[in-house]
Formats: C-alpha cells, structure tokens, sequence
C-alpha cells in the first residue's frame, strides 16, 4: 500500500514566500510630497521637488527636515503592517492594511466524537472506522529537522551520486527554512513522532507508523527535545485515513519494511509514496514525496532510545507542489502572494532531477532532509480544538 509524508517541502515554500514577497514600501514622507523608491526607511535618493513651508511641518512631512530644499536629510519611520500587532485571533490582511479574523481552518463548530471534518465542504461527516486506544510501547519524536546541506542525501537515481536538488535550488533561504523548522521542532508546534509495537534490532523488518500532533496538555512544559525527558504527546486525527470502511482507521503514514541491523537504521524505498497535510502558521499544505526513504543511527538493542544521523529523503513532482497550492483557499494566502506568482516563482527556482514515473523525463525534484529523535509517549488522541 502506497503510504505518505511530506513535512518539510511545505515550510520551505512558504520560507520562500516569505523571503521574497515580505518587502515593505516605505509610508512616512520627509520633506517633500512622495516618498522615494527605496525599500528602506531611509532616503538615499532626493523626493520629488516642491518647496517646503513652515519648516517641513506643513508640507505633508512626518519629520521636520534639516536640509535645504527638497531633499532629505532626517530619516523616514515606516508604519507598521497594520499598525502594528493584530490580536491573537487575527492576521494582518496585505490587501486592506488591516487586521480581520483568522479563517477558520476546519468545521465550525467542532465535530463531535465519531465524526470528522471534510475539509472539502467544512461539514462534519459520521466516521466509519475507529481510532486506535493505545499506541506501541516504542515512540521517537522528531528532536532536529533541517535541510540536509546539498553534498548530502540519498542516491535516488542509482548513479553513485546524491541527489538533492531541492538545497541546490534554495541555498538563499536554506537558513530561513532550517530556522523555521528548527522553531518549530524545540517550541511543540510541529509535533511528529515514529510508533511501532514490533521493534527488532535484528535486521529483521517491522512496520512503523509516522504521526504528527501535539504535546500533551498534562505536560505542556516538558522539555521536548531533551534525549531523557521522555515527554507524552497526543496523536493528531490526520495522522489517521479517518475515511476508511475498515473497522480500525489506518495510520495515513506507515513504513511496513522499516529495518535496524547493527544499529544502522532503513526503510522506504521506490515504490514508498506518501503524503499527509500539515499546518504552518495559518496555511495548510498537502504534499506527496516519492521514492521515500529513511535512514539513521538507532541507539538501543531491545528499546529504541533514539536516532542520530537520520535522513528523509524523496522526489517531489512540480506538479504536486501547483496542486498542493491551489488546494490553500485564496484568502490564506493572500498575505504572502497570489497563488499565479508563487507557482511562477517555484517554478523557476525548482529544476527537476528524478523521473519518477519512469517515462524518460524528469519531472520531480529530489530533497533531503536530516533528522534527530528522542523516546516520548503517545497518551491519546488530540482532543478536538
């Protein structure tokens, strides 16, 4: 069965938005009518001529100028977005310059148990298979995640070489994304954590399921990435195919081959698909990677202490990337840009180096991504918010 996971291709996109659509023009004018085109709040060029009257005061001036004529010599103080902070529950609309609700990101109101939001129309649907009760006795949480540096990754295409196209393409803003990931890993906001109940240090195969979620409210100021914690955390409902006819609901993730012999750690393979949303910030993406494989450094023989080392590594298709964005409703990110230029602009950046479909063209691009883990505990699942 094709499973999925796709963590890090979305925030590195919206790292991208970000870095290349956050400039902000400036607001205040010196001593002259209009503003000049530098993006700083500083003139390094004079304003359109006009005489000033009253010292600069009356002249349409927010600072009274100390130089002759028009141009500036007193530095210019931009407005904030919106004036400022919006409120917890709110977002600075880029459109308007003002701060509106945040859009509501599942049903309102909440589902009731036994029922799940379809996020397609917003509307709480009866669930036909169950959630599990209890979760294995072996459990890592994700304790680093970053873009893998470009001379590393895996050999995707079996030419004795890396392939990681995806750092190549975004040396500028690697550190922006890692950043974001890196927050994200050591604050509780991106919770993911590997489960089995089967571990073997043999090299003998188990199935292992990845699942994202939250800390658990019982411990909200455990030290989540401490190798020694051993911090509870609570399994997200899109963890699961809560869709599914069978009587247990299926975790959207699961490696069936995942193996540990001698401590070195493999799973995945060119077969092994998945995919899965996760919320960044107030966008959620749903991305597939191809050809997914895991590997790392497991400490412990018969309980998994942890991982060091740990790659994820995959293909991700253009085309995925457009649908993943047309998938976001508009209003979600219209703070970063339209949807045209950021497609635009992955497009030009992302040079594709895998064929994944095996037609003879490369239509995917190869990424890599490092990984630490430390022992935690799943108590149950998130309780709806």
């Amino acid at each position: 069965m094709k499973r999925a996971l796709s963590v890090t291709l979305t925030s590195v996109t919206l790292c991208i938005a970000l870095a290349m659509g956050g400039c902000a023009a400036e607001t205040g004018g010196g001593a002259g009518t209009a503003a000049a085109t530098d993006a700083s709040a500083s003139d390094v060029a004079a304003d359109v001529a006009k005489t000033d009257t009253a010292g600069g005061v009356g002249a349409g001036d927010t600072v009274a100028d100390t130089g002759a004529g028009a141009v500036d010599t007193a530095a210019e103080v931009a407005a904030p977005p919106c004036g400022g902070p919006c409120k917890a529950d709110e977002t600075c609309d880029a459109a308007t310059n003002k701060c509106v609700a945040k859009p509501k990101m599942g049903c309102d109101p909440a589902c009731k148990g036994g029922e799940f939001c379809d996020l397609a129309d917003k509307k709480c649907k009866a669930m036909t298979c169950k959630f599990p009760a209890k979760w294995g006795p072996d459990v890592q949480k994700i304790s680093a995640l970053s873009l893998a540096p470009a001379a590393e990754g895996c050999d995707l295409d079996g030419d004795g070489k890396v392939n990681n196209a995806l750092t190549k393409a975004l040396a500028t803003f690697q550190k922006q994304a890692n950043d974001g990931l890196d927050k994200g890993v050591k604050d509780g906001s991106l919770v993911i954590a590997m489960e089995t109940a089967g571990f073997k240090s043999d090299g003998t195969e188990f199935t292992t399921n990845i699942l994202v979620g939250d800390v658990d409210a019982a411990n909200k100021t455990c030290d989540v990435v401490n190798d020694t914690a051993n911090c509870k955390y609570t399994a997200s409902i899109n963890s699961y195919d809560f869709k599914a006819a069978t009587p247990a609901c299926p975790p959207v993730v699961s490696f069936p081959n995942f193996k540990i012999d001698k401590g070195a750690m493999t799973a995945g393979g060119p077969k092994q698909v998945f995919a899965f949303s996760l919320p960044i910030t107030d966008i959620i993406l749903t991305l597939k990677i191809s050809q997914a494989k895991l590997q790392g450094e497991v400490a412990g023989t018969t309980k998994w202490e942890g991982t060091k080392k740990g790659l994820i590594c995959g293909a991700v298709v253009k085309k995925d990337i457009e649908a993943a964005i047309d998938a976001v409703p508009d209003e979600q990110l219209a703070k970063l840009m339209d949807k045209a230029t950021l497609k635009g602009l992955l497009a030009a950046m992302l040079v594709p180096d895998i064929d994944v479909d095996g037609d003879g063209t490369k239509e995917a691009v190869s990424v890599a991504i490092k990984f630490e883990t430390v022992a935690g505990q799943i108590t149950g699942m998130t309780p709806p918010k």
